[in-house]
């Protein structure tokens, strides 16, 4: 039997080199036949074998190798870094948010100074932040050929090789998003992060000061006027496919945050139905039977999410939930969260 190294071990057919490749995770995604892929975690054995599997075939997608016009060999890999915003009347906004443009060149060098302090400013490491933003509900299904692509078009770039257009994760139509002040609005921002082949991977150094100047920027790029946006929330860079299910938490712990603050509950539940996963989440008063306010509700594919991607957000709402109680005037906030603890659980 053959084994594949750089696919976490995972059994091959015996055979030709070429074949073991063909059959590895990086043969999987470098062919593109998703239900080749999806035949891959099938076959990987129970929960735990099919996450292992998952993860190297979306680690696959979000890394390459990439030459400089220099021929300097580096590698690369796709990040992302989520933001949750609210805003104080009901907006609608585009899908993918363009960066830099001719009339704001100064955002995407801002993002790049930012991307680059995020990871320590290493000697060796290249950052090249995505030209547009995308809201959660675009890249919800990311799959590893969606992602591939995106890492084919950075290593482009970092060729210098001349593109008829900027990357978006877009796959159709422009589309519209709403955003209400019971609806916050999650982004995701993106780059590609590069080291030197034979360097150490840089490690992520999130500083107080970085954060804030995420902050301050994404305030200023989603207010379409004058306090038009209520407050931001920032979350920390890490691959691409796990931001995703970081943006889902924050745009779920900021309508939390909203529920406490109008005297309601935050009830959420899923289900599965086939290979997709629906999410609901809504407002609910505690004190009455009334229908609960319907709020926002996602569906997506569900194999290219790991198994534990639910509890992940679940956390994520149970820290929220407890920083809301250590807020000053607690009594009162902390027995408006009771309900909204117990209805943010799974049912």
């Amino acid at each position: 039997m053959t084994f594949s190294p750089s696919a976490d071990n995972f059994l091959t057919e015996p055979g030709r080199p070429e074949m073991v490749f063909a059959s590895s995770p990086e043969g999987l995604v470098s062919k593109g036949d998703i239900q080749a892929m999806k035949r891959f975690l099938m076959f990987s054995g129970d929960q735990k074998g099919q996450d292992q599997a998952r993860n190297a075939l979306l680690q696959a997608a979000t890394n390459n190798l990439a030459c400089t016009p220099a021929k300097r060999v580096m590698r690369m890999r796709l990040y992302g870094w989520p933001v949750s915003v609210a805003y104080r009347n009901g907006v609608q906004m585009p899908s993918s948010v363009g960066l830099g443009t001719p009339q704001q060149p100064q955002v995407l060098l801002k993002l790049r100074e930012l991307w680059s302090r995020a990871f320590g400013a290493a000697s060796g490491v290249l950052v090249s932040p995505l030209s547009a933003c995308t809201h959660l509900n675009s890249v919800l299904s990311a799959n590893p050929i969606l992602l591939r692509d995106c890492v084919r078009h950075g290593v482009s770039l970092l060729a210098g090789k001349a593109l008829d257009k900027a990357w978006t994760f877009e796959t159709g139509a422009s589309k519209f998003e709403q955003a209400s002040p019971e609806l916050p609005a999650a982004f995701m921002f993106g780059s590609y992060v590069c080291w030197d082949f034979d360097g150490p991977e840089p490690k992520l150094e999130l500083t107080a000061d970085v954060k804030l100047e995420m902050h301050q920027l994404s305030r200023a790029l989603f207010s379409s006027q004058a306090d038009s946006v209520t407050f931001v929330r920032v979350g920390s860079p890490v691959v691409y496919h796990k931001a995703i299910t970081q943006a889902q938490g924050l745009q779920l712990a900021a309508m939390l945050h909203r529920s406490v603050d109008i005297g309601r509950g935050l009830a959420w539940t899923y289900r599965l139905d086939g290979e997709r996963l629906k999410i609901e989440a809504m407002f609910q008063d505690p004190n009455s039977e009334d229908d609960p306010d319907f709020c926002v509700e996602w569906s997506y594919d569900s194999s290219w999410r790991p198994s534990t991607h639910l509890g992940e957000i679940g956390l994520m709402l149970e820290l929220e939930a407890l920083g809301l109680q250590k807020r000053e005037h607690g009594d009162a906030i902390k027995n408006n969260l009771q309900s909204a603890e117990i209805f943010s659980k799974f049912h």
